[in-house]
């Protein structure tokens, strides 16, 4: 079920924010990022969600999806904002706006909880804990 690039195009992304010549080369471009948000997503929520039927589940699927998606582009367009270092202060705007698509992928996946799907996230780390550290070291 994934998003068309015309989902992402609607949202004002355009092929001169990324340095890319050409609609063609900028719809490969998203095309790409579509295809790893799917995978993500899929893993994430599972076949059967993601494959649903049902009216609702799609809408709130296809629309983490894209902004899923929207938010990886505002990190590309962070990353070649400070590559120009006249340019860090335009950056804020575009964080502001990948923030609210983070929020709001967040908030669709809070719904779809309702609907059975339990997502969980493990954070793990070759550190040792404070605790762990011999006195010696």
């Amino acid at each position: 079920m994934a998003i068309e690039v015309q989902d992402v195009l609607d949202l004002g992304f355009k092929s001169e924010m990324f340095r890319i010549r050409g609609g063609s080369s900028f719809d490969g471009y998203i095309e790409e990022i579509i295809a790893l948000k799917a995978a993500i997503l899929k893993g994430q929520i599972g076949l059967a969600l993601y494959n649903t039927t049902d009216a609702l589940k799609i809408e709130y699927v296809k629309r983490i999806e894209v902004c899923y998606v929207a938010s990886e582009l505002c990190q590309r367009r962070i990353n070649i904002m400070l590559a120009n270092v006249d340019s860090t202060p335009e950056t804020a705007p575009v964080y502001k706006q990948q923030k609210s698509y983070d929020s709001e992928s967040d908030s669709l996946m809070n719904l779809l909880t309702e609907y059975g799907y339990s997502g969980h996230t493990a954070v793990s780390s070759h550190f040792s804990s404070a605790s762990e550290v011999p006195d010696d070291a």
